[in-house]
């Protein structure tokens, strides 16, 4: 059970916002003290980029420092130490799924200032963890729970893409040992081949010692997880047997290669790496509420303007703490004052209020 503390829309800016004209960093602009939340708009303009912020002292801060969420592009992630929920789904925004045209062209930020101070009870809420998400799924192995064994899924391929971005390689568990060592085998298409190779490189790795082990296939090697050459990390912390690719969210933070990975396939569905279309590749990603529940849709109108749903999230900002009231979120543009992109503006506020205090 989680409780909500109320505070006044006054002292929440006090305490989250500091007075927004005193906020040092160039990447953001302050609050609206007018109202009963916070507003505030992040330049999270770059492609690379993360831009962290901290509801404790309402600016942006580092990311070694301590912040709840953060944003590059309309991309959110959530700290590990924040969960969060959906407090409404905005349901008159979608049809079956599909956007509703009308409800996002004739949505103003005035209208949905109404849909943030309607949620305001947090029971039934179904509060979701933050962290990376391994984009490659346990289906590379089975369990048998009768028998407490593993085997391999040796018919569940993985077509990958190198760190570096210019080679490929189809990849695929062949074999658990009754020791628990996993041999996965990886058959290459090296930098200017045309197709993957018919003799496979392979690495084993034993599944009952925790440990980070990285892999290059290129050079068929392990190299170490700290730096940048290696392609695939096989992480059997905590019997959970996670594989990760060097492109996209870690376990340790973002991974800064160009590797993807597509799957699980057959083994003869694809000959070579280069077949796959660029929209196919997927990286590893960050879990959270706004991977559940996106805050935005592409194109509704036609063109390629990103359009906010105006959903709102409740977020408990220290999942181990019962003391830190519940905020509630809304995130209501993605464009600054000359449309220019990647400029996010979000409001927030208490979850206990309605906005009936504003004089």
């Amino acid at each position: 059970m989680r409780y909500a503390i109320k505070i006044t829309g006054i002292l929440l800016a006090m305490m989250l916002a500091g007075c927004g004209s005193e906020n040092d960093s160039n990447n953001i602009t302050g609050n609206n003290s007018a109202k009963p939340y916070v507003t505030t708009t992040v330049d999270a303009s770059s492609q690379d980029e993360w831009q962290y912020y901290s509801f404790a002292s309402g600016k942006l801060v580092a990311e070694s420092d301590d912040w709840h969420i953060a944003f590059r592009r309309y991309d959110v992630r959530l700290n590990d130490s924040v969960e969060g929920a959906i407090g409404d789904e905005q349901a008159e925004y979608y049809d079956g799924g599909s956007p509703v045209v009308d409800s996002f062209v004739n949505a103003t930020v005035e209208l949905e200032e109404q849909s943030l101070y309607n949620v305001i009870d947090d029971s039934g809420l179904n509060f979701e963890a933050s962290g990376a998400e391994p984009y490659i799924d346990s289906s590379w192995y089975n369990y048998n729970y009768m028998t407490h064994t593993m085997t391999a899924e040796s018919d569940n391929y993985w077509v990958l893409r190198s760190s570096s971005g210019d080679s490929y390689a189809l990849m695929h568990a062949s074999d658990i040992d009754a020791s628990y060592n996993a041999t996965f085998e990886f058959f290459v298409q090296a930098d200017g081949e045309t197709a993957f190779s018919d003799t496979p490189v392979s690495i084993t790795v034993p599944l009952t010692t925790e440990g980070e082990t990285c892999y290059d296939f290129d050079d068929d090697a392990s190299k170490a997880c700290s730096g940048s050459d290696w392609d695939v990390m096989f992480d059997m912390a905590s019997r959970s047997y996670r594989i990760w690719i060097n492109g996209g969210a870690g376990p340790d933070g973002d991974h800064n290669g160009d590797a993807a990975a597509y799957g699980a396939v057959a083994e003869n569905e694809y000959s070579s790496g280069s077949e796959l279309i660029s929209h196919a590749w997927s990286q590893d990603k960050q879990a959270s509420v706004f991977s559940s529940y996106s805050w935005n849709e592409y194109g509704v109108n036609g063109g390629h303007q990103i359009w906010p749903n105006f959903r709102v999230y409740v977020l408990d900002a220290d999942k181990n703490s019962t003391a830190d009231p519940l905020l509630k979120l809304q995130l209501i543009n993605y464009y600054d004052a000359t449309g220019t992109s990647g400029h996010v503006t979000f409001r927030y506020m208490d979850l206990k209020d309605d906005g009936n205090d504003q004089e």
